[in-house]
This record gives C-alpha cells, structure tokens and sequence, in this order.
C-alpha cells in the first residue's frame, strides 16, 4: 500500500486541459467559476431558495458586481433551460445594452464556439444547446427596456425576467 506522500502528481497525458472543463461547464451550465469570491455566498443563497419563492432581490453596494453576476445567472439558467426566453429589464433598452453587453462579451468568452451567439440585434442572444444553429430549440436572452412594448414577447415561454438597475424615487420627481 502506498503512502499519501509518495503519491506522484498526474501527468500531463493524465490531466484534464482547462479547455475541456470550461466546455464540460459552460454546457452544463454551471457557471459558479465566473463568479467573484464575493458573489459566491449570494449564488449559494438563489440556488437554495425555498420552493414558491417568486422574488429574489440583491441589495448590495455600488460596484459589488450585480450585473455581472444577473449575466452569470442568465446565462446559467438558459443553458439549463431549453426552448425558453429570458428577459432582462432595465429602465430602458438603451441604458440596459450599455450595461449588460459588454459583461455578456467578456463572461462568453471562455465558452464553447458556437453555444451563444449575439443576433444581428444586438438586445438578442441565442443559446444554441446542441451548438448547432439551426436548431429550433434554443433559448433566447432578450434585453429591453421599461420604455418598450412588451407585446413583442408575447408567445414564448419565459423562464425568468430580470430587472436590472431601478431606483426607487418619489412620485414629486417623476
């Protein structure tokens, strides 16, 4: 019997590359290791939330990393998810583009090509599970605004909605 101490590392044949795990990840949807060491405990509390919770609402610091972590979230349940929408809100389309797509930019970068893609636009994102584009089950991340129509999503079955960045203000500076 060997002892613990002469145990010999993996070699680089027996390793898994970082590649693949990020693949094996990314189609899981078990994006936890995107997170920052301070989202962590928050990402533990939304995965166990009691059955019929409705609402989860973040209330943390300025640059705490909510958007980041609301595209973690989306992204993750989108990957688990076929054949649904997301929606993330903010208080309007424009505001809601300029914070969300380029954390959507740099969260997808270690994902396997071709299991998201940007539309043509650029408030779309589909999530090809089988990375084949023509699929006709994937799912969508819609971003928009509370300035727009909602009947443009009107049919499909949406998994989650997001509301990103709103501050509450008394009706006197409406």
């Amino acid at each position: 019997m060997k002892s613990r101490n002469s145990a010999r590392p993996p070699s680089s044949d027996e390793m898994i590359p970082l590649k693949h795990l990020y693949e094996v990840l990314w189609r899981r949807g078990d994006l936890e290791f995107l997170l920052w060491a301070q989202q962590q405990p928050i990402w533990d509390k939304l995965m166990h939330i009691p059955e019929g919770v409705v609402e989860f609402i973040v209330l943390c610091a300025r640059q705490f990393g909510k958007s980041t972590f609301g595209v973690i979230y989306a992204l993750s349940q989108a990957l688990k998810h076929r054949d649904s929408c997301i929606l993330i809100i903010g208080p309007d389309t424009k505001q809601c583009k300029d914070i969300i797509l380029p954390k959507m930019r740099f969260l997808t970068k270690t994902a396997p090509p071709g299991l998201i893609k940007q539309m043509k636009a650029e408030n779309r994102f589909h999530v090809y599970h089988d990375l084949d584009p023509k699929a006709s089950d994937f799912t969508e991340i819609i971003l928009g605004g509370m300035n727009e129509n909602s009947s443009s999503q009107r049919g499909k079955t949406v998994q989650l909605i997001m509301i990103e960045e709103i501050s509450l203000r008394p009706p006197s500076d409406v």
